[in-house]
């Protein structure tokens, strides 16, 4: 698990709005660290530093959640999709806890969770920084979990349609028929594919511990 904190002001700059149009990748690839950065870019330019704007957040579907595709055609493109799974207080800090999936190609290849964390919003004056900034906890990429919700798919697909390819709803992220579930057990976090059994884990960092404002993650 990984714990980045960014130091950013709650001003935009032309730098920030330059970076925000390669947010998700120039040349149509979106990694974590670019979504994460698609986030941020968000969170300050539509919400003036409040993450609060995150819940409003839609993805394909109307499933809220943060989405940076790479390109239109998805054959083409490696997108980066967020499914919110829930927006908690711990730690003094609101949290936003995705389910991240990248999608390469049209095809879901990485399932982890990742953690937005800021902490209460208050106003600021131009340029002023937050304390801590953006706090982002990334999970492991936990093999298991995706190796089962993957499985579950490809035998419920076969199941029903034997000798019919899966098309690409069923191949990306999130799927039809997906329901998750979440625990919240203050400081971990744990999330459950309903239909397979799925899980992934994450812990929230303590208020206690302190945390180094390094510029890492990107």
């Amino acid at each position: 698990m990984k714990v980045a904190v960014r130091r950013l002001p709650v001003c935009l700059t032309a730098a920030v709005l330059a970076i925000a149009a390669c947010a998700g990748g120039c040349g149509g690839k979106v990694t974590l660290q670019s979504w994460q950065h698609a986030v941020e870019t968000y969170v300050l330019q539509e919400g003036n530093g409040d993450a609060g704007v995150l819940r409003n957040v839609t993805i394909a579907g109307g499933q809220r959640g943060f989405a940076v595709l790479g390109k239109a055609k998805a054959s083409d493109s490696h997108d980066a999709v967020g499914l919110l799974m829930a927006h908690r207080a711990a730690g003094g800090r609101q949290w936003f806890i995705y389910l991240l999936g990248l999608v390469r190609k049209g095809d879901l290849v990485e399932l982890r969770l990742a953690a937005l964390g800021l902490r209460a919003w208050r106003p600021a004056a131009p340029c002023e920084d937050h304390d801590d900034g953006f706090v982002w906890v990334v999970g492991d990429d936990q093999q298991v979990g995706f190796d089962h919700y993957a499985d579950y798919h490809r035998h419920a697909w076969a199941t029903r349609h034997a000798g019919r390819p899966m098309p690409p709803p069923y191949r990306a992220f999130p799927r039809p028929g997906d329901r998750f579930q979440v625990v919240f057990t203050e400081p971990n976090v744990q999330v459950t594919h309903v239909p397979s059994g799925a899980k992934w884990n994450l812990t929230l960092p303590a208020a206690a511990q302190r945390l180094n404002p390094k510029g890492g993650g990107r």
